[in-house]
């Protein structure tokens, strides 16, 4: 069963010019923001596992 996704809304604060810049490039921004959100959120994720799993090796090597 898939679980039922609720949004929520997140704002940041970014330079005026940045903005700007932003206007001028035809991209769904929202999209963009959470798909970059998720890659870093799995990243962080595969770097605890991966401290983890070294913390794990060197018990074992004692």
């Amino acid at each position: 069963m898939e679980k039922e996704r609720k949004d929520v809304i997140v704002s940041f604060r970014i330079p005026e010019y940045l903005k700007s810049e932003m206007e001028k490039i035809d991209i769904n921004w929202s999209e963009f923001l959470r798909e970059k959100v998720e890659e870093k959120i799995k990243l962080e994720r595969m770097k605890n596992v991966w401290s983890e799993i070294e913390a794990i090796r060197d018990l074992i090597q004692r």
